[in-house]
């Protein structure tokens, strides 16, 4: 065992101050300014004392990491690193910094070096799992999970990323069964219950009504509740409900492009107020100016209406952003007849 771990230690660690040196390659030195806050002066202060303290560095990256201060995070780190080979969070963290800046290799190498030192660690096997996630590899990131809940069944992180990889596997039963233990264990667990409610929305059941209700009450300024609320009443012929649903998604998020869209489809398809239909794909438009769908909907209610000569305009906008988008070109063959 021993020997295994020297061989680990031999791999990881110049790999890792490697990756740090590298990600903080033309860095400038820092200078530290005397109208620093309290709090980092009396780290600061802590370092000047002890340079050779590792878990003085630590505590500075630590501090800097949680300020988004990534760039003098990875500086300290680099110290730490130097100073200290053998400690688990000091990986922990020099994870959070990589993955903050999208560098997921580097991030699974401190992970790595996380479980070379605890094999149980069940920080860094929930973050492997989230990591594995975050890059779409479902299988490997369930094998972190089950992991993490051999050592706490009940862990609510491990059992979401249970829940989003068994939704994204195209298991939803399973899935269900994972948010349901979560919301078990915290009733008010609002992305538990979004989840739930929209995998339920998924199999049109009415027992979604339940959870988006719930989780509208827990942020009433949410606008996904009320989005996907709108969506099952619309899909279902409940327009009234819809339409009100939509206006209240709207008023917690009226910048949303997909909800204008949804609103405008509900317009021109079951209400056939087509004055409001080419209001809410122009907002649609204004809010996302490459919505080549919004353009095409525009264009088809337009054409509906008889004004040719728009919808022949935004037929052709839609083309211009996707030149394959066959049902704007059956609408200028349409036109053009």
């Amino acid at each position: 065992m021993e020997k295994t771990r020297r061989k680990l230690k031999s791999y990881f660690i110049p790999v890792l101050l490697a990756l740090f040196l590298y990600s903080c390659k033309g860095t400038e030195e820092k200078k530290v300014a005397s109208t620093a806050p309290p709090a980092l002066e009396e780290l600061n202060k802590v370092i000047e004392k002890n340079p050779r303290d590792a878990m003085a560095w630590y505590n500075r990256a630590n501090y800097y990491f949680k300020k988004k201060d990534v760039g003098h995070a990875g500086e300290d780190m680099i110290k730490v690193l130097e100073l200290d080979t053998n400690t688990y969070e000091f990986f922990l963290l020099a994870a959070d910094i990589h993955l903050s800046t999208n560098q997921s290799g580097k991030c699974k190498a401190a992970l790595d070096r996380c479980l070379a030192i605890d094999p149980k660690g069940l920080e860094a096997l929930i973050k492997m799992a989230e990591l594995y996630l975050y890059v779409k590899q479902n299988a490997l990131s369930n094998d972190y999970v089950n992991r993490a809940l051999d050592i706490d069944k009940d862990n609510t992180r491990a059992l979401f990323i249970l829940g989003i990889n068994q939704k994204e596997s195209g298991d939803t039963a399973k899935a269900i069964y994972a948010f349901q233990r979560i919301l078990d264990l915290k009733p008010d667990e609002y992305d538990a219950l979004m989840q739930v409610g929209m995998l339920y929305a998924a199999r049109n059941n009415i027992l979604c009504m339940e959870y988006l209700k719930k989780a509208a009450i827990l942020r009433p300024s949410s606008h996904e509740p009320y989005f996907n609320s709108a969506l099952y009443h619309q899909k279902n012929g409940n327009i009234a409900a819809a339409v009100r649903d939509y206006r209240a998604a709207l008023k917690c998020k009226p910048e949303s492009a997909i909800t204008w869209f949804n609103f405008g489809i509900l317009h021109s398809k079951h209400t056939l107020d087509y004055d409001q239909a080419v209001a809410c794909f122009t907002k649609a438009i204004t809010y996302d100016p490459t919505f080549e769908e919004a353009y095409f909907m525009r264009g088809r209610v337009y054409e509906k209406k008889g004004n040719t000569n728009m919808a022949r305009q935004d037929y052709t906008e839609a083309l211009h952003i996707n030149p394959e988008y066959e049902k704007a070109f059956d609408g200028m063959k349409r036109l053009d007849k």
